[in-house]
């Protein structure tokens, strides 16, 4: 159930987390903690990695621990825990053997609590990885502690005011890599924390050769082919203050289509029709407008496109995870932090925080230097 009223669902979180400190104080005790020496890494043959909580943005930039653990462990099982709507993330992952659905809005059914609780227990991990460096969730440390498994690691939560949630369920508390680190490095720091060694930054996922071939069908439909150059816009971001406005971006794309002969093409979401309207209204040249998209349908489709212009926000780290050019719009957010890691992702960032002080000339001039990349 979602919860528009602001002010009930910030009640709601503050009563939940009470209950959830209560229940921890309570009824569960710090766990046996286990050092690093302890754990043979190099003997661990089966690994869950838990990943349900945090924004589409956060989950993607941590992907890049999979090839990570793939290399330094060539042949353990590796599987993922997530949430219904981020499982599109991990299908099709070719380092993956299985994943769990976890909802955690079932949480007042014990009964899908027992389920889930028993069917972890019997895989008998010699890992499990609680993944994430922005928050502590109380659900993902659960599960942690569901499998039963004797080296249970993630970071520490008493950056974020949580101690006792990792005291409670974790096995194994590593420091919080903090400051301007990038969130990438920070999720790779936890493989490192465990001895698991970790030097590929490159955001990771995988679509199929039908979903690629059904991004190609759809391209001709609207009349782009093969060998064309063409550059992606998405205008949207799920906070407001890091969403560039829409008329800019058509800007950037006039100048592109006239100067740079590039075809343009417009995707967006379900609940941004109104900032489609507003670039189309804008745009003086032709741009190609892309119906709504799943999570993996647009992931295949932005695989086609030369280079993909957006805010900050999880279409930027899809398109970076298929390995297309990007660059993005920031505001108030920290592109040391967020912009992706490998060569190809630019960006341009305002000096005071504020989007709107972005200039579409910076955009251009930027634009023209990733173009000429290819």
């Amino acid at each position: 159930m979602v919860i528009k009223n602001k002010k009930i669902r910030y009640v709601l979180q503050d009563l939940e987390l009470f209950f959830k400190k209560i229940i921890i104080r309570l009824f569960l005790k710090p766990c046996a903690k286990k050092t690093l020496t302890e754990l043979k890494i190099s003997g661990v043959k089966k690994l869950l990695l838990i990943r349900q909580h945090d924004p589409l943005g956060d989950i993607i930039l941590s992907t890049a621990v999979f090839k990570n653990i793939n290399t330094a462990l060539p042949g353990a099982v590796i599987d993922v825990i997530t949430r219904p709507d981020i499982k599109q993330v991990f299908d099709g992952n070719r380092y993956i053997r299985k994943i769990f659905i976890f909802d955690k809005n079932n949480y007042y059914n014990p009964f899908s609590f027992i389920k889930i609780r028993k069917t972890l227990k019997k895989e008998k991990y010699d890992l499990v990885l609680v993944l994430g460096t922005t928050s502590i969730s109380f659900f993902s440390l659960w599960l942690a502690k569901a499998t039963r498994a004797e080296f249970r690691a993630g970071i520490s939560g008493s950056f974020y005011g949580k101690k006792d949630y990792t005291e409670a369920f974790l096995s194994v508390e590593l420091p919080y890599s903090g400051g301007a680190r990038h969130q990438t490095e920070k999720n790779l720091d936890i493989l490192r924390g465990v001895g698991l060694p970790s030097k590929n930054t490159s955001l990771y996922m995988e679509t199929t050769a039908e979903e690629d071939s059904r991004a190609s069908a759809l391209f001709v439909r609207f009349g782009l082919k093969k060998g064309d150059k063409i550059v992606g816009f998405h205008c949207g971001a799920g906070k407001l203050e890091n969403r560039w406005p829409a008329c800019n971006f058509a800007a950037v794309s006039d100048h592109l289509v006239r100067q740079n002969g590039m075809k343009a093409v417009l995707f967006s979401g379900i609940n941004e029709k109104e900032l489609n309207n507003t670039f189309l209204k804008s745009a003086q040249e032709k741009v190609t407008v892309i119906p709504a998209l799943n999570l993996r349908e647009f992931a295949a489709a932005v695989k086609k496109i030369t280079l993909l212009i957006c805010n900050d926000t999880g279409v930027l780290h899809i398109a970076a995870a298929v390995n297309t050019k990007t660059l993005a719009i920031f505001g108030p957010t920290d592109p040391a932090q967020w912009n992706p890691l490998d060569e190809g992702h630019f960006y341009v960032k305002s000096e005071n925080d504020n989007i709107f002080k972005v200039k579409t000339e910076e955009v251009i001039e930027i634009a023209g230097k990733a173009l000429k990349v290819f």
